[in-house]
């Protein structure tokens, strides 16, 4: 890991910034903005309380990194949300369906649960493997178009979220 002079591990704010600059060269923009997941339960959590339950537990200093990350976003004038009871996905997903009636809109996310918004003014770009999904991509991955996402996660289940799927029935 990176680690700043005192000895605190900084591998994540680095590797924040690193993306920041990424999505700066590939998405070229006027606004960006990032959301946060609220500390606290969810209201998938109240639903399902099994909802990532298998995930393991965050590494000690992540807690620390995001404050830095965040506190850096702050200071490049980056518009920061977050609100609890709701996932980042959910506030990114709000803000794209409103957002989109004024231009091209680009999340910027690996979660395969926003490809259900992709459309000829959402499109979905990972940042980690240099991809944009727009309509034709989905179709390419999934077989199937980004409005049928949904039924397609509800049919295979979500094993990063500790969703189960219908038994007998994967991709």
């Amino acid at each position: 890991p990176l680690k700043n002079s005192k000895g605190v591990n900084t591998s994540g704010v680095f590797g924040f910034l690193n993306t920041l600059e990424k999505i700066k060269k590939r998405l070229v923009t006027d606004y960006l903005g990032l959301a946060f997941d609220a500390p606290g339960e969810t209201f998938r959590e109240k639903e399902f309380k099994e909802y990532k339950a298998n995930r393991p537990a965050a590494p000690a200093d992540i807690p620390f990194q995001i404050a830095k990350s965040k506190e850096l976003a702050q200071h490049l004038g980056l518009a920061l949300y977050e609100l609890e009871g709701y996932e980042a996905d959910d506030i990114l997903a709000t803000i794209a369906m409103k957002l989109k009636n004024f231009g091209t809109v680009y999340i910027v996310s690996s979660d395969k649960d926003l490809l259900q918004l992709v459309s000829d003014k959402i499109f979905v770009y990972d940042a980690y493997r240099d991809e944009i999904f727009d309509r034709d991509k989905v179709i390419e991955k999934y077989g199937l178009p980004p409005e049928r996402i949904v039924e397609y996660l509800a049919l295979t289940g979500d094993a990063i979220d500790n969703v189960p799927g219908v038994p007998g029935i994967g991709p």
